[in-house]
C-alpha cells in the first residue's frame, strides 16, 4: 500500500497529529496523510489527504522538491511504502478529522514521543532538511 505524509514546518517546528483512540494506531503521533489512490500522483494525494483531514490546502505543485524520499514498513502482512513530504506552504486553519490532537514541536521531541512506526525513520531527514537549509 503506497501511503503519503506531510511534514508541515513553521519555524523550527514540526506538525505531528496524534490518531483518534478507536482509529488504526490510536494514541499514537504522526505525520498527517493517507492512502494514494490508483493513478493519483503522491503531490496530489497528498494534497487531497491533508484537505480531508486537517482541512488545509496546500499546492500539490509546490511539493516537487520538497520530498524527504520513502521507507517501506511492514507490519504482519501488511506492507507500507510510505512518501514524506516536507510542507512549508499552506492556506487554512488546522481542523483535525482523523486525530484528537496536533502539536508543534521540536524534531528533538520526536524522539521521545509515541511515533507510529512508519514515520520514525524520517525524524533523522527532516533533521537534515532543516540543517541544509
Amino acid at each position: 500500500m503506497q501511503v503519503v505524509a506531510a511534514v508541515f514546518q513553521e519555524a523550527e517546528k514540526i506538525l505531528v497529529c496524534r490518531r483518534k483512540i478507536d482509529l488504526h494506531n490510536g494514541g499514537l503521533w504522526e505525520f498527517p496523510g493517507g492512502k494514494r489512490e490508483p493513478d493519483e500522483s503522491f503531490e496530489h494525494a497528498l494534497a487531497r489527504e491533508v484537505a480531508e483531514e486537517l482541512h488545509v490546502r496546500i499546492d500539490a505543485g509546490q511539493l516537487s522538491g520538497c520530498s524527504l524520499g520513502n521507507y517501506v514498513h511492514q507490519t504482519g502482512s501488511l506492507v507500507i511504502e510510505l512518501h514524506c513530504f516536507m510542507v512549508l506552504q499552506w492556506q487554512g486553519e488546522f481542523v483535525p478529522t482523523d486525530h484528537d490532537q496536533i502539536k508543534w514541536c521540536a524534531v528533538e521531541e520526536l524522539r521521545s514521543m509515541q511515533l507510529s512506526a512508519a514515520d520514525v525513520p524520517f525524524i533523522d531527514r527532516i533533521e537534515n532538511y532543516l540543517q541544509s537549509v
